[in-house]
């Protein structure tokens, strides 16, 4: 490997360039330049290939500089209901894909499965090593989480959660330590699509909130039962009449 360093036009001095040497090449002259040659001179810049990985979700921001946590998990998705009358007994469907990096094809140590937690189950899950991809389906309820252990920073995920009659969703989310928000439709499936997992803070929580419906008037729900108690005075009165009369 070559190191050309140059004078700065103040004091010091600087990396100008880097190149490497052929071992397999029968030259020994020595390039004073950067070369792209691949023949005779046996200079070339494509003699190995570097890559590099970060964990995400593992960086924690603070007053003193980022730290890192271990324990932090990748991404998390977690469930909330709200609403006076709402089932919090429910559970609600998702549908979630990941996309890695291009980077993991060609990493030393390329991740093929990761381990998920639901709720209080955990598994296995793997990786489509063709399209680079996890997909998976499952159920929260009130207060449980989905969350993913380890995954390289840069990949990509979307979710979505199926509709609920009577039921609006809406996520507060953490893309990369960024916080964002999206408002679903009553009644109708809700996604989040495309969202970095970078190598901060990666979660998503859906608020399914059901619409509660204040009683206004007489409530027809219990119109035969009036209709009954009612009919049952006329015919009292109608008695009590002819009782007299005779």
């Amino acid at each position: 490997m070559h190191v050309i360093v140059k004078n700065k036009k103040g004091e010091g001095t600087f990396i100008s360039s880097v190149y490497f040497k052929d071992s397999s090449s029968t030259t020994d002259s020595v390039k004073k330049e950067p070369s792209t040659t691949t023949g005779s001179e046996g200079f070339k810049y494509d003699l190995f290939e570097n890559t590099y990985t970060k964990e995400a979700g593992k960086t924690v921001p603070g007053t003193g500089g980022d730290t890192v946590d271990t324990n932090a998990k990748a991404l998390t998705i977690g469930k909330e209901v709200s609403g006076g009358t709402a089932d919090k007994t429910k559970a609600f469907d998702f549908n979630l894909t990941i996309t890695l990096p291009e980077t993991n094809k060609t990493s030393k140590e390329p991740v093929t499965t990761v381990t998920a937690h639901i709720g209080d189950a955990t598994e296995t899950l793997n990786v489509d090593t063709a399209k680079q991809t996890i997909t998976k389906t499952f159920k929260l309820k009130h207060g449980e989480k989905f969350s993913i252990d380890n995954l390289p920073a840069g990949s990509r995920y979307s979710v979505t959660e199926t509709g609920t009659p009577g039921y609006t969703a809406t996520a507060v989310y953490k893309e990369n330590g960024v916080a964002r928000t999206v408002n679903g439709t009553s009644n109708s499936d809700f996604s989040v699509q495309n969202v970095l997992i970078g190598e901060k803070t990666n979660e998503n929580n859906v608020t399914n909130t059901f619409a509660d419906v204040t009683p206004t008037g007489l409530l027809i729900d219990n119109l035969p039962f009036i209709l009954m108690i009612g009919l049952g005075v006329a015919g009292f009165v109608v008695v009590a009449r002819r009782r007299r009369q005779g």
